[in-house]
């Protein structure tokens, strides 16, 4: 996928920034995007204890790599045993970069081929019809079938791909169980409670409700 021994990424500018990656889309490779650990990842104020474990442990700075392949590897085992879309970005593999060691992912895009929306920006344009609240709930359909564990849903991590056939909801960060007690995987009920709070956050932010019982997103 990446033949190039080096990704060069000098004067680019990421599409997405959070508090420890930043994200490019590759040069010169259509439907690529690579995640890289800011200059600052190693030291963020707030959290001052998990900052000093990563300043002396690169195992530790690089942890979510750990975590997010092993959710991918999870769900695409489950997925070829269960079939159905995947509910979150493909994974490509490791490379070096000028900025350091990325990880190459599934770039997503909207149909015009820019960065695709997230829900904050789908929720600005208040246009949101009956195909975009069956793509919705076909999303969480495919999470709930494959019992992902999700650390992280906030609005700027769930975008809309309309790359493909049709549109899809796709997670592109916060996916595996990140806290150091692993209360979701060893937990169904725990997995199935998350879920619930983070859907129903999201209908909020989109005007719609979210039925429980159901599990789905329904127009108001």
């Amino acid at each position: 996928m990446i033949q190039d021994s080096r990704i060069d990424l000098d004067g680019l500018s990421p599409f997405a920034s959070g508090t420890y990656r930043d994200v490019y889309v590759v040069p010169n490779k259509n439907g690529l995007a690579v995640k890289v650990l800011k200059p600052t990842a190693a030291f963020v104020k707030k959290r001052r204890i998990r900052s000093f474990i990563k300043q002396r442990s690169a195992k530790q700075l690089y942890r979510f790599m750990f975590r997010e392949y092993n959710c991918y590897i999870e769900m695409k085992i489950k997925q070829s045993r269960l079939g159905g879309s995947l509910p979150i970005c493909e994974i490509y593999g490791l490379v070096q970069t000028s900025k350091g060691l990325g990880m190459v992912v599934e770039y997503a895009q909207d149909s015009q081929g820019q960065h695709a929306k997230n829900i904050s920006e789908i929720s600005a344009m208040r246009n949101i019809d009956e195909q975009l609240v069956k793509s919705l709930n076909a999303f969480i359909d495919d999470v709930y079938r494959l019992g992902l564990r999700v650390n992280d849903m906030n609005p700027k991590n769930l975008l809309l791909d309309e790359s493909g056939e049709k549109p899809r909801f796709v997670l592109v960060d916060g996916f595996g169980d990140a806290n150091f007690i692993p209360l979701k995987t060893w937990s169904t009920r725990a997995n199935l409670a998350g879920l619930s709070r983070r859907f129903s956050r999201v209908a909020s932010i989109l005007g719609l409700n979210w039925d429980e019982a159901n599990r789905r997103v329904i127009l108001r």
